[in-house]
């Protein structure tokens, strides 16, 4: 499901378009939980362009802990790493730290150094 995606780009002034919110809905009645993440952090990124942070934080921690639920380690980083933008966004540095030091600990325990790297 990319329905938000298509929104990214035609997001203007403080709505993040019902396209996001769509996506999210569809993957939860389809019990899709790793399709949720995905959306949730689709929709904590439109949130985050528009500047609306705490709305951000909220989307983004939902993803994180639903990609922790289903096991997949990579959407649990890409989460984080863009939690701690988010949390940069409302001025709670050592909260993004802590974010950030966990993705790269993620990263480094799947092996994947480049990605561990760009943190």
């Amino acid at each position: 499901m990319w329905y938000g995606l298509l929104d990214t780009r035609t997001t203007c002034g403080n709505s993040t378009g019902p396209a996001h919110q769509r996506e999210l809905q569809i993957c939860r009645e389809l019990d899709d939980r790793r399709g949720e993440g995905r959306a949730l952090g689709r929709l904590g990124l439109a949130l985050r362009q528009v500047r609306r942070f705490d709305e951000a934080v909220t989307a983004l921690r939902n993803a994180v802990r639903i990609h922790r639920d289903t096991g997949d380690r990579r959407g649990e980083c890409r989460a984080l790493t863009n939690l701690a933008l988010a949390l940069g966004g409302t001025g709670r540095v050592e909260e993004a730290k802590g974010a950030l030091r966990e993705a790269a600990q993620i990263f480094r325990d799947i092996g994947d150094l480049n990605d561990e790297g760009s943190l």
